[in-house]
């Protein structure tokens, strides 16, 4: 399979959730590709998140692009702080990309990193390529997940 539009992709393995699909590629990123269903992300969910990384990456930390450029998704505060602070998801996450659309989305990206102030490298982006060089550019480091 290949991630199709700008990027044209091999994709390694995917795992999908109603409001989203994981799309495994090479060099450990993973693109989290938000649908047009409106939906509220719970701590839950995120949980749900690091879970699915987890079984996705095999045990390395992996780089995430968030595509939120179809989205009407938000997340609860907790959630928020879940994704930026919780050894759970850190233990899974070394850097997040966001690809946003909207302004909306650009004011609670901005307030995720600047209030909740995730310990990985966080950029986003207007578009998917220009995220995917991002991270394409970022050293990782590929430390075996702690449980």
């Amino acid at each position: 399979m290949i991630f199709s539009g700008c990027l044209d992709v091999p994709v390694l393995a995917t795992a999908d959730m109603p409001y989203a699909t994981f799309y495994k590629l090479e060099d450990q990123i993973v693109i989290l590709v938000y649908n047009d269903m409106e939906v509220e992300i719970t701590q839950d969910d995120a949980e749900m998140h690091s879970t699915l990384l987890r079984g996705l990456c095999g045990g390395e930390k992996c780089k995430m692009i968030l595509d939120f450029q179809k989205s009407p998704a938000t997340f609860t505060n907790e959630a928020r702080e879940y994704a930026a602070k919780d050894s759970r998801h850190l233990s899974v996450v070394a850097s997040q990309a966001l690809v946003l659309s909207t302004l909306a989305h650009k004011i609670v990206a901005n307030f995720y990193m600047r209030v909740n102030k995730p310990s990985f490298p966080i950029k986003s982006f207007r578009s998917m390529k220009e995220a995917y060089k991002w991270t394409l550019s970022l050293k990782q480091s590929m430390e075996p997940i702690v449980e």
